[in-house]
């Protein structure tokens, strides 16, 4: 639902594309207008199809991204076009890279999963070159000051800053989101976090939700009953 001069775009969310969520990718959609929300960035885990079913079904800013395991922990690509099926670091970048894309380091202080990028192998000056966005807020970050640690390292690194709500299912969409000028299309989105045009806000969910995402997974590994 757009407004006179401005959007709200969830810029993390995960469909059953990622087998940790539920979310059907062909009711992205309606979700997003029941949260008078006007778009998302559909990242899952190594996949393009949850985004590629939402685009078919949807008129709304729909980004292509995907959250990708490294051999250094999780990165977020913004905008990208064809799957990375790479798993090494350096040639994840230079894939991404080739696609004009965005690498986005995603809840880079939540010490709390096991996938959280390993800051501590790079040095600063390289982080800096490497990453062109920071998510500061994340809403699956249980602790605020983990989302406010982030936010002091995008700052302190001059680097453009986006929000999402880490949605593994629906009712979570929306939850942390951007703010940015009415645009017309993904590319206009693109440009304006490069940037530093948009404005990251929302809040943080209970520690409820992970607990369901251990339940799905257990159900997707038929370790327990259907949730």
């Amino acid at each position: 639902m757009a407004h006179s001069d401005y959007i709200r775009l969830d810029m993390h969310v995960h469909t059953r594309h990622s087998r940790d969520s539920n979310i059907d990718p062909r009711k992205i959609g309606s979700i997003l207008e029941s949260k008078e929300m006007d778009g998302a960035a559909i990242v899952d885990h190594g996949s393009l199809e949850g985004f590629r079913e939402c685009k078919r079904r949807t008129h709304q800013l729909i980004v292509p991204g995907m959250e990708i395991y490294t051999s250094l922990g999780e990165i977020l690509a913004l905008f990208v076009e064809q799957e990375i099926t790479e798993s090494e670091f350096p040639v994840i970048v230079d894939r991404i890279r080739e696609q004009d894309a965005i690498i986005v380091l995603p809840h880079p202080f939540d010490w709390l999963r096991r996938h959280t990028f390993k800051l501590r192998e790079l040095d600063e000056r390289e982080i800096a070159e490497v990453f062109d966005c920071v998510e500061v807020l994340n809403s699956r970050c249980v602790l605020s000051s983990l989302n406010q640690k982030a936010e002091f390292f995008a700052r302190k690194l001059q680097k453009p800053m986006i929000a999402g709500s880490d949605a593994h299912f629906s009712f979570e969409v929306g939850r942390a989101h951007i703010i940015c000028k009415t645009v017309s299309d993904i590319e206009d989105v693109r440009i304006e976090i490069l940037k530093h045009a948009v404005t990251p806000t929302g809040h943080i969910s209970s520690f409820f939700v992970h607990a369901l995402t251990l339940g799905l997974k257990l159900v997707r590994k038929g370790l327990i009953a259907s949730l």
